[in-house]
């Protein structure tokens, strides 16, 4: 297939455009290749300038020594003043977003730039151990925020495992709008055993059943929605998606 030539708008200017006008993002996995291949011309420059042997060797201990500390805290000066940093715990981690101001908050797969972040997991199985949920508990987690992240607990202690033996899922949901309005009072929902989400959609003239407002103009518009159901199928609480 031939070229286009100039001025004929070929597909060439746009193809060219889509690749270079991409936003690039802040992964540090996206980054590895290059920090490693970027540490052979900084060996062969400490070699090409023929300094002593002693004072190579403190230079590339100190480095692996950075490399270290730098796994479980962020040490970098240079990093801390261009993106910044938010607190973690009683730590400061790089806000990694701050630049390019891409998903999401703080970072998500961006804070895997140290292994800080894998204090999450113990934190996370000490508030479910906490937490003791049960068949009937509903846990509410923010947007986005449910990838994997409560998939099973152990039976006993009520925390993270991998293991499906002796193991249990419980009912998890992502809190992308308002919260549920209950239908039923708090005290009956709370003891229901096996409740369950379905995502619905229905008349807007419905909500005035349960004592929400209706304009009468938008009555007959559909409502997305959430339904908390018990296990016998009964309407206890609803969440307008929209």
């Amino acid at each position: 297939m031939p070229w286009p030539s100039r001025g004929s708008g070929g597909p060439l200017p746009s193809s060219r455009s889509s690749v270079f006008d991409q936003a690039s993002y802040a992964n540090s996995r996206y980054l590895l290749p290059v920090i490693a291949l970027s540490l052979v011309p900084f060996l062969l420059s400490l070699d090409a300038l023929r300094l002593p042997a002693l004072f190579r060797r403190a230079v590339v201990a100190a480095l692996g020594l950075a490399f270290v500390a730098s796994n479980v805290r962020t040490l970098d000066p240079v990093s801390r003043g261009l993106f910044g940093t938010f607190a973690f715990g009683d730590h400061r981690m790089l806000r990694l977003t701050s630049i390019t101001h891409e998903c999401c908050a703080s970072g998500r797969d961006q804070l895997v730039y140290s292994l800080e972040f894998t204090r999450l997991e113990r934190l996370m199985s000490d508030a479910l151990a906490a937490l003791s949920p049960g068949d009937s508990t509903l846990i509410v987690l923010p947007d986005s925020t449910n990838w994997y992240t409560t998939s099973l607990l152990d039976s006993a202690t009520n925390r993270r495992t991998f293991a499906p033996r002796r193991s249990f899922p419980p009912a998890v949901i992502e809190s992308d709008s308002g919260p549920f309005l209950a239908l039923k009072p708090l005290e009956r929902i709370a003891l229901e055993p096996g409740t369950t989400v379905v995502s619905t959609e229905f008349p807007r003239a419905l909500l005035a059943d349960w004592g929400l407002p209706v304009s009468p103009e938008r009555a007959g518009e559909p409502v997305r929605a959430e339904m908390l159901y018990s296990a016998d199928g009964e309407a206890l609480a609803v969440r307008l998606l929209n």
